[in-house]
C-alpha cells in the first residue's frame, strides 16, 4: 500500500464510520454553509455511499448540472425534473440525453472528496476526473466533505486544489 492509498483508506475508513443520523444531520449542516455561496449555473454531485448528501439544497433558482464520466474524461450537463438518469460502471446515477455545459458556462463546482487538508487540496477516489476537468473551468469550486475527512496530504503536480471546502464544522478558503 503507497503513503497515499494508505490516506485514502484511512479517510474512507473515518467517514465510512459515521452513524446513518450523522451523515444526514452533518450533511444538512454542509448544505446550510453552502448554500450562500450558489449562484448561477452550479455543478453538483449525487452523493454515492457516505458521500456527503447534497439533497438538503434549495435547488430553486439555480440552473443544475450534474456530471457524467467516459473511461478518459468527465462532463456536466443541464439537468431538469425531466432528466433521465442511467447508473454508471461507478454506481452513480448519471443524466442522458441531457446538453452538455461547457467548463467556461459554470460559476460554482461542488466537489466530492476522499480526503482534505485545510489548505484546501483534496484527495479523490484516484481516477483523476476532477483534476483534469477543473483547470479549464473559471467556476468557484468547492470541496464538500465532512471533518472526519481531514488529513495531511502529499500533492503531486497533477492535483488541483479547490477554492473551499466546507464541512459540517468549519468553512476552509485557499490563501
Amino acid at each position: 500500500m503507497t503513503p497515499l492509498d494508505d490516506v485514502r483508506a484511512r479517510a474512507l475508513k473515518r467517514r465510512n464510520a459515521l452513524s446513518r443520523e450523522e451523515r444526514i444531520q452533518y450533511s444538512r449542516r454542509i448544505c446550510e454553509r453552502v448554500q450562500p455561496l450558489l449562484h448561477g449555473i452550479v455543478a453538483l454531485y449525487r452523493a454515492v455511499g457516505s458521500e456527503a448528501d447534497l439533497s438538503y439544497l434549495d435547488k430553486s433558482g439555480l440552473h443544475l448540472c450534474l456530471p457524467a464520466c467516459s473511461k478518459a474524461d468527465m462532463r456536466f450537463y443541464h439537468i431538469d425534473e425531466s432528466t433521465e438518469y442511467r447508473k454508471s460502471r461507478f454506481g452513480i446515477w448519471e443524466p442522458i440525453h441531457a446538453l452538455p455545459a461547457e467548463a467556461s458556462q459554470l460559476d460554482i463546482v461542488l466537489v466530492p472528496l476522499v480526503a482534505f487538508d485545510e489548505a484546501c487540496n483534496r484527495m479523490g477516489h484516484g481516477c483523476g476526473y476532477y483534476d483534469r476537468y477543473l483547470p479549464a473551468c473559471r467556476a468557484t469550486t468547492i470541496g464538500i466533505a465532512f471533518e472526519c475527512q481531514k488529513d495531511i496530504l502529499q500533492l503531486h503536480a497533477h492535483d488541483v486544489p479547490l477554492d473551499m471546502i466546507v464541512s459540517e464544522q468549519q468553512m476552509y478558503r485557499r490563501t
